[in-house]
């Protein structure tokens, strides 16, 4: 059954630096569908393509077995996905694998590195994705909370960030550091274990992607995206790219979607990229970074806040326990309990608080269900089972799930969730 396309009846509430109130219902849209692809790009990054490991149903978690089932729409028939990630980016987005990428190593001062994910491409759009955590290896990575100072081009060279590297600069932890500028001479600082692991990528986006970045390549959209441990490895990636080209003078625009991330730069370079990228999308839609986090969702708020860490950008998509999708531009506990409260009321009001930008429109599909009722949400049995599977998790753990990032996007555009079976039109 062919679905319909989006509409302006569809709840729009998707917020960057790039996207205000004022923003366009054709802007909003695009940015939606963005958004919805970037979580799908990051739910697949738990593939590759060895076969053996996606038949063994102990490989990963089940929720990362149901996230690809919902992307692909093989809930009947996981022998498709179970073709490998070549084959499910091929059928599914017409894409061609440029690198899968499998890093297991330490560092010469012992730190660890653990990242998967993919580079892929067609005519239309670049893609590099993340794996989230999947591993006792990545909770090293999770837990190496230290900082280090963000200088990548000398980094890179050794790929990791130096055996003091926590020692140089002014502390290891920078609290109350105030505003600050990009071109200040006392360098940023990120999180250790994330800038470890991002500088380990750095030869794949050399060779892969970075020439695909010039005037004289068509104009792709460049979709960075990843979920959990592998959305902050996106953010920094996408710092990345953003701070090493003009693109408004180059045809390639660029897209960050981050689903669950952890925090992952110090607060003075959160607070001054975000300045630069409000000051710069308010002449151009080229750059969007979209940071989506889940209702209760513990992993958003690590590292701690009194530790100097914060997010890039500062304001959140943020999914409701309804499962609706909500801009806020204050990412705290006070508009959170906001938006859950205006949703469960199905507020209509645009402009309840300074805190939360809310356009709530009911969606052609209907009042989305509460949790309790999650699977009143199921398109079959098996996801029926899945979701009563799920209730038996606190909270915090369960609304970090990347089925749960997933499921508002697909009430919502259930056009962009195709099967793996069927060729798709390439996506621009």
């Amino acid at each position: 059954q062919t679905q319909a396309p989006i509409t302006n009846q569809t709840i729009i509430i998707i917020m960057t630096a790039a996207t205000t109130a004022n923003s366009t219902q054709q802007q909003q849209d695009a940015l939606l569908q963005d958004t919805t692809l970037g979580c799908q790009f990051a739910a697949l990054a738990i593939l590759d393509d060895d076969t053996e490991r996606l038949s063994n149903e102990k490989s990963f978690g089940f929720w990362h077995r149901h996230a690809v089932e919902m992307v692909t729409q093989t809930f009947d028939d996981p022998s498709e996905w179970q073709r490998g990630l070549t084959h499910v980016l091929n059928k599914s987005f017409g894409l061609a694998v440029d690198k899968i990428v499998n890093l297991h190593e330490l560092t010469p001062n012992r730190r660890v590195i653990d990242v998967q994910g993919y580079i892929a491409h067609n005519d239309e759009q670049v893609v590099i994705s993340y794996q989230g955590t999947a591993s006792l290896r990545d909770n090293w990575i999770n837990a190496d909370f230290l900082t280090s100072e963000w200088e990548v081009e000398q980094d890179t060279a050794q790929r990791y960030a130096g055996n003091f590297s926590v020692l140089e600069g002014r502390q290891l932890f920078q609290r109350n550091a105030g505003a600050r500028n990009l071109d200040d001479d006392a360098k940023f600082r990120v999180h250790t274990g994330f800038y470890n692991n991002f500088l380990a990528i750095v030869p794949f986006l050399q060779q892969y992607v970075l020439p695909l970045i010039a005037k004289d390549q068509p104009p792709r959209k460049i979709r960075v995206c990843g979920h959990s441990l592998g959305g902050a490895i996106a953010t920094l990636t996408g710092v990345y790219l953003w701070q090493n080209y003009d693109w408004n003078r180059i045809p390639q625009q660029l897209c960050v979607v981050s689903a669950g991330a952890p925090r992952p730069l110090q607060t003075d370079m959160a607070q001054a990229l975000d300045q630069q990228l409000k000051q710069e999308c308010s002449t151009s839609d080229n750059v969007a970074f979209v940071r989506v986090r889940r209702n209760q969702d513990a992993i958003p708020t690590l590292p701690l806040r009194k530790m100097g860490f914060g997010h890039f950008p500062m304001a959140a998509t943020f999914l409701t326990a309804n499962h609706d999708i909500v801009l806020l531009q204050q990412d705290d506990k006070d508009s959170h309990k906001m938006a859950n409260r205006n949703h469960a009321a199905g507020s209509k009001d645009a402009n309840e608080s300074p805190r939360c930008f809310v356009t709530r429109i009911r969606g052609r599909r209907g009042r989305v269900a509460a949790a309790k009722d999650i699977q009143s949400l199921a398109i079959n049995d098996a996801e029926a089972d899945y979701w009563q599977r799920t209730q038996g998790f606190p909270g915090p753990v369960r609304d970090h799930f990347p089925t749960l990032y997933l499921l508002p996007f697909r009430n919502e555009c259930p056009n962009l969730f195709r099967t793996a079976t069927t060729p798709s039109s390439k996506i621009q």
